[in-house]
């Protein structure tokens, strides 16, 4: 038998062809989230800490910065909803005047006062609370209410720390005033609110969607985090601080693409009480309003788009239905994907019956790929049978490749639909690094104990354990290279498409088949190679004009380069992924 010495290439071609799949499918820079698409478009939005009824903003980065005689509060509010509005609240007895922004529910998102006080929220994954039954109930609208009622950072968290919040506390509040003072108030670990505070004269503080308190709740580490802060800090070794160093922040963070854009930034000047507002993300092209004048204006909710001339509100719209059309696209091409699964299953069945040579789990493997990979399968099952009658000539080369690279890569598919109950039963806070580590894992185990251990020996007989030992090396590389580019694929696509939480509907089968579809394109090149040696991964392709030969694995000095490859290759596309992704 000739013997190939070079295992490295083959997989060093997977890479290539899974790079340029995630290349084409990549997600924009989308950070944590906690709300759901469908809902930001139809429904409102809620940033009280703690309530989950309606949909949050899930990208937004806040911060403050005084240096001098200067104090600026600015804000991103990232989101789907193009619906933004402002709107204002006269003083109250013994009160304040403020100016609110957020979306057509008119629930504020954030605002300021006229004494320069101001506050946004940050989104983040409930946290428990010890509930205070003898303190007085948080207010539904909690913003207008610290709003009109306090002066001052010191006043607003000596407020909201004596209300009683629940048993959750799901966001940040960050605070700032114009003497300078900042403070991000957020459930701490022990259950308590705790209070981030800025140091007492030049600085910064930054918030985004991770806790400040407990890094490990929400999107940590956070890229908009890190240059945020890094061009803050260099702004305290320039000269004055002027509203486009602020811009020039938010734009460096803001947020674009099919999901998930900045729909509204403001940089406030607190010392000075002058808000400069901008619509989606056109930082070159602010509005000025100056508070005293803007709570006497917009006692009446007026849509921000009106407040913008009509060439910075098209360039908006035109985003945004760019966007908007993207997401109905890849809905529709969904569909279509389910219906041509649907079609395909009668014919996989008919095959089954016609092909009773086989045996019963290959026939069922098929039918399980076609469940994935609808009139891919059936395209591929078509190509191997041109040849000849199954089970009486087995095809070589790359049909053998393409036939075992399919079904292998929806045996992993398969594997990861059974994690959905494991996952679901924990519950909604699943760390990312649990969550990669038991989709590598459990396929793995499942494919090499199950998958091939159980039927290489059916099929070949011999100990059960010395099976394992020729199939290990093998099997490693092979899961290697599908699992780094089912991860990639899927992971990007879910992010693309459910960016504030995953909904079960059409476009999550799409992703299951696209990224089963990235496995066999990750593995072929591999299974190519094995087959050029006469050896499979396939414990019942193992026989050649009807005499059966067991399948000859790799050994450990055959195989470890190519091992070590695939592992890399696996690693370096999973860290992309969560890099990317913010996670």
């Amino acid at each position: 038998m000739k013997q190939k010495t070079r295992p490295v290439i083959s997989p060093l071609i997977g890479i290539i062809t899974v790079t340029a799949v995630v290349v084409l499918f990549r997600p924009g820079p989308i950070q944590n989230s906690t709300a759901v698409v469908a809902e930001s478009v139809n429904g409102g939005t809620d940033t009280t800490p703690g309530s989950n009824d309606n949909a949050a903003p899930g990208s937004c980065t806040i911060f403050t910065v005084a240096k001098d005689d200067t104090v600026f509060f600015g804000n991103n509010e990232d989101w789907i909803k193009p619906n933004t509005y402002v709107w204002s609240r006269a003083a109250p007895p013994g009160g304040y005047g403020a100016v609110f922004f957020g979306f057509d529910d008119l629930y504020p998102q954030g605002g300021v006062n006229e004494k320069g006080l101001a506050f946004d929220v940050n989104a983040l994954p409930d946290m428990r609370l010890n509930p205070h039954p003898e303190r007085p109930a948080a207010p539904d609208r909690f913003g207008e209410y610290v709003l009109t009622t306090n002066a001052t950072v010191e006043e607003a968290v000596t407020t909201i720390m004596g209300l009683s919040w629940g048993h959750t506390f799901g966001g940040q509040i960050h605070l700032a005033d114009a003497s300078g003072d900042a403070a991000v108030i957020g459930a701490g670990v022990d259950g308590e609110l705790a209070v981030t505070r800025k140091s007492p004269g030049p600085g910064y503080l930054v918030s985004t969607n991770f806790s400040l308190v407990a890094p490990e709740i929400g999107s940590f580490p956070c890229e908009r985090y890190d240059r945020a802060s890094s061009m803050l800090e260099q702004l305290m070794f320039g000269d004055q601080l002027v509203v486009d160093e602020v811009a020039d922040i938010l734009d460096a963070v803001h947020q674009e693409g099919v999901d998930l854009n900045t729909v509204y930034a403001n940089a406030v000047d607190l010392t000075r009480g002058v808000i400069y507002l901008y619509h989606w993300y056109q930082f070159d092209a602010p509005i000025v309003l100056h508070v005293p004048a803007a709570i006497d204006r917009f006692i009446e909710p007026t849509p921000i788009r009106t407040l913008f001339p009509l060439e910075t509100v098209q360039a908006a719209d035109d985003a945004y239905r760019r966007y908007a059309d993207r997401i109905a696209w890849a809905r529709s091409a969904s569909v279509i994907w389910l219906v041509l699964i649907g079609l395909s299953i009668p014919i996989q069945l008919w095959l089954a019956s016609q092909q009773q040579q086989e045996a019963w789990h290959e026939r069922l493997a098929w039918l399980v790929s076609t469940l994935f990979l609808g009139p891919i399968t059936l395209a591929a099952q078509f190509l191997r049978r041109r040849k000849g009658a199954v089970g009486t000539e087995r095809l070589g080369g790359w049909r053998q490749a393409l036939e075992a690279a399919l079904v292998w890569s929806t045996g992993y598919s398969f594997t990861w639909l059974l994690t959905v109950p494991y996952f679901a039963a924990t519950g909604s806070s699943v760390d990312p690094i649990h969550l990669f580590a038991a989709l590598y894992a459990m396929p793995l185990l499942f494919g090499l104990l199950v998958l091939r251990g159980v039927p290489y020996r059916a099929r070949v007989g011999g100990a059960y354990g010395l099976g394992l030992r020729h199939l290990a090396v093998s099997e490693w590389t092979a899961h290697n290279l599908v699992s780094g580019g089912m991860m990639a694929v899927f992971f990007s696509l879910l992010a693309k498409w459910f960016p504030n939480g995953i909904q079960v509907d059409s476009l999550v089968w799409l992703a299951f088949g696209l990224s089963t579809l990235a496995g066999a394109m990750a593995v072929l090149p591999f299974m190519a190679w094995l087959a050029g040696r006469e050896t499979t991964l396939w414990p019942w392709q193992v026989s050649t004009g009807g005499e059966v030969h067991p399948p000859v694995g790799l050994n450990l000095r055959a195989g470890w380069p190519a091992l070590v490859v695939s592992f890399a290759f696996c690693v370096t596309l999973v860290l992309l992924t969560v890099s990317r992704l913010g996670v």
